[in-house]
């Protein structure tokens, strides 16, 4: 956001042109008018301007309390921001509004904490955030851990109250970084990272960050409870490269890894600080991966190419990057970092035919590999029908946008063709599918219906993976749906001095032999700012359900946690269309 100058200069403008106006219509006496200019016996035309646009009127106000106690917070700074704050110069051309200046609104509490901010123009994009030293930021309508808050929306002339925010008592990790030869490492970026998952890829979120002094300690504060990657970067690394271009460096986790997925995270509860962390800096240079695609006796027409970290050599569900494809097969990936790696790749021989299919898995620890040779094998076919059983609902009448897939049994999704679209006939072919183990899953369902039940030679295969292998055709799988499903709803009660958003809750089944990886017996949820968490769609059978401030999305997979969490849970039965709710209260923290 930029400053509002230009705003400010429109209303200049405006004003000396109505000024002028009002010359010209009375001139001063002794002046003589001067009329318009034009053609003999021709009408004079005038243009009559735009009125000028009405000055914003909206307004947000609130009151900024302490969570603790519920006492109003003095001298917050209240922050509006939204992509509508300051309108566009009138000469703006057509879709350059991104190029607009805008800066964001900042109004500070009063003695009993509360604020207004006015003059605000229309917006559906308003966040509202405050900020006060010894406390944690925190957005309006913040629910789960670094999930982007809802947005307020303004009308014309609306006096939205009751924006309330409450703060939490902030709270530190603290330690000292070092070098690879153990000595103490003075300015480096240090940063609390918070892990956000979109559509099953894992991302970082820096929550807060500052620098190592001369003797390598660093202090980061102003966190809320809940769970934290802590990770460090050398700033002489930031803009470096070689010959054939620019080389992006990773940072180096606690407790001193370049894996992601060796990081360790580091769990706040309300007012226990975390100190004495300590760890050595890494500089792992990131490498290149050459390769080529081949196809015995074929020619490639098309080809796909995705690399993603494996767990335990089972390929995570989300890819590190993707790489284009020339005609003759090559593929490069650059900048790699330091990860254990799994290689998949698809390629097309004939239109309309199966997909051919390759992986290869590597240890990439700072050196280029090239030379690699991914030979592609035709994939299997499945094919079947698909069965609305609906009590409810009628299926839509359009159901083209509906696919079958059959993902890997470690989640990964690049293990089937993009095929599999329901026909007029409700049959569906998956041409060419990864050897393997697979489940069937429907992707683009609308509400209310989910998956029911995968039939295949008469057993019932939903939650159990199927081995699949090169060239082979497997028919006649039936794929129920049902309107019905379960809801499992439930509220948690935390301490006074806590935040509901730094908890989830787990619900996983009692039989183990469902801990798998992309199970539906497994789904977590993160509380709102009442403490409600809600699950919809859980398959019939006996759950427990568990409330927990050291668990995210990457856990679900993660038996010893659920073990762990099972003993202390609540254990609910679900039936087919049950409706429960169940009450947790979230446990102390140890001190």
């Amino acid at each position: 956001m930029r400053g509002s100058l230009d705003r400010w200069a429109s209303r200049a403008i405006a004003v000396i042109l109505a000024l002028a106006a009002l010359g010209a219509a009375d001139p001063a006496p002794g002046a003589q008018a001067v009329p318009p200019q034009g053609k003999p016996n021709e009408p004079v035309r005038q243009t009559t301007p735009p009125p000028p646009a009405s000055a914003p009127t909206a307004s947000l106000s609130g009151r900024i309390t302490s969570i603790t106690d519920g006492k109003p917070i003095a001298r917050a700074r209240v922050i509006v921001s939204a992509r509508e704050i300051f309108e566009c110069p009138p000469d703006t051309p057509p879709g350059k509004s991104d190029d607009c200046p805008r800066y964001n609104r900042v109004e500070l509490t009063n003695a009993d904490g509360r604020y207004t901010v006015d003059k605000l123009p229309r917006g559906k994009t308003f966040v509202v955030t405050a900020t006060k030293t010894g406390y944690a930021a925190r957005a309006f309508g913040e629910t789960p851990p670094a999930v982007p808050p809802r947005y307020v929306e303004l009308k014309d002339g609306e006096a939205k109250e009751n924006i309330n925010i409450q703060l939490v008592p902030h709270n530190v990790i603290a330690g000292t970084l070092l070098d690879e030869d153990g000595t103490p490492f003075a300015g480096a970026l240090v940063e609390a990272l918070r892990a956000v998952y979109e559509n099953g890829q894992r991302k970082f979120v820096t929550v807060a960050d500052c620098v190592s002094d001369d003797r390598g300690q660093f202090r980061l504060f102003g966190l809320s409870p809940g769970q934290y990657f802590i990770s460090a970067f050398d700033p002489a690394y930031s803009r470096v490269g070689d010959q054939l271009g620019q080389l992006f460096y990773g940072p180096t986790f606690y407790p001193g890894t370049a894996f992601q997925d060796d990081a360790v995270r580091v769990t706040l509860d309300p007012g226990v600080p975390v100190e004495g962390l300590k760890f050595k800096l890494q500089i792992i240079r990131p490498a290149r991966i050459t390769g080529k695609l081949l196809v015995s006796g074929l020619q490639l027409l098309a080809g796909a190419v995705n690399i993603g970290p494996s767990r335990n050599s089972r390929s995570v569900s989300f890819a590190a990057t993707e790489a284009d494809i020339k005609p003759d097969g090559v593929f490069q990936f650059a900048n790699i970092l330091a990860e254990r790696y799994v290689i998949r790749a698809r390629g097309e021989v004939e239109r309309q035919g199966l997909s051919h299919f390759g992986q290869w898995i590597q240890p990439v620890e700072g050196k280029d590999i090239s030379g690699v040779e991914m030979v592609l094998s035709p994939g299997a076919l499945i094919t079947g029908r698909v069965t609305w059983d609906g009590r409810l609902s009628r299926p839509p009448a359009d159901e083209s946008t509906i696919r079958v897939r059959a993902p890997m049994a470690d989640g990964a999704t690049f293990g089937d063709a993009l095929t599999g679209t329901i026909g007029l006939d409700r049959t569906f072919a998956l041409r060419g599918v990864m050897a393997g183990q697979h489940y069937i899953r429907v992707e683009g369902l609308p509400e209310p219906w989910r998956l029911k039940r995968v039939l295949w030679r008469g057993s019932d295969i939903t939650d159990i993976p199927f081995d699949v292998d090169y060239g082979a055709t497997y028919g006649e799988m039936e794929v129920i749906l049902t309107d019905v499903y379960t809801t499992l709803s439930g509220l948690v009660s935390v301490r006074t001095n806590d935040l509901p958003q730094g908890y989830a809750v787990i619900a996983f089944p009692t039989n183990t032999l469902n801990w798998r990886p992309i199970s539906r017996y497994i789904k977590l949820a993160y509380l709102d700012d009442r403490g409600r968490f809600l699950f919809r769609g859980l398959p019939p059978a006996e759950y427990f359900v568990a409330v927990t401030r050291a668990a995210d999305e990457s856990d679900l997979t993660n038996t010893a946690l659920l073990d762990q969490l099972s003993r202390n849970a609540v254990t609910v039965r679900l039936s087919e269309g049950d409706r429960q709710s169940v009450y947790l209260r979230a446990s102390a923290p140890k001190r």
